[in-house]
């Protein structure tokens, strides 16, 4: 008699078909997840920082001048001469180098105020409600500072500064009309 062969199915574990689009799908929510956590952070930390540095720079002291029609706000352990008529110099008292001056120049001066720049870049800047440059200066120890130029009217200002602040600074700025 013949032997009688018995066909087993071999038992196979079906996998879908679409198991590598579960996984994609499942690792590229896991991704988009924790990037929303990292935005939501770091948005937290940037608004921390900034309103942290607004409520700081609206502690500092104010400084006015009619006769030379400005006011801005400086830190409040930072000392203020006036060298001359037409500028005024504000010096960190704790730290050496940190120094922002105002000055007001006759319009006419900006030429020779830039050729005496070793201007590494310039881009513009909102001051005091008027654009104007904002150019970084190489000095010749090697250190930078700014220089901004701004004319609210027939003036100009050239307000400087080596100091690591001084673009909070700028930004109290306020021209005063006589």
């Amino acid at each position: 008699m013949p032997k009688q062969t018995t066909s087993r199915k071999k038992k196979t574990h079906s996998l879908s078909p679409h198991r590598w689009l579960i996984w994609t799908l499942s690792i590229a929510v896991f991704i988009a997840i924790g990037l929303v956590g990292y935005i939501v952070v770091t948005n937290e930390n940037f608004d921390r920082e900034v309103v942290g540095n607004l409520n700081e720079v609206n502690a500092w002291r104010t400084y006015q001048s009619k006769n030379l029609g400005f006011s801005l706000r400086y830190p409040n352990d930072w000392v203020l001469e006036s060298p001359a008529d037409n500028i005024i110099l504000f010096e960190s008292d704790s730290i050496a180098n940190e120094q922002v001056s105002v000055s007001v120049q006759r319009a006419s001066d900006e030429t020779a105020i830039r050729a005496a720049l070793d201007n590494v870049s310039e881009v513009r800047v909102p001051i005091g409600g008027i654009d104007g440059p904002r150019i970084v200066n190489q000095l010749s120890t090697g250190q930078e500072e700014i220089v901004v130029l701004v004319r609210p009217d027939s003036r100009l200002f050239v307000i400087r500064g080596t100091s690591s602040i001084i673009d909070d600074i700028i930004s109290t700025v306020k021209f005063i009309n006589e």
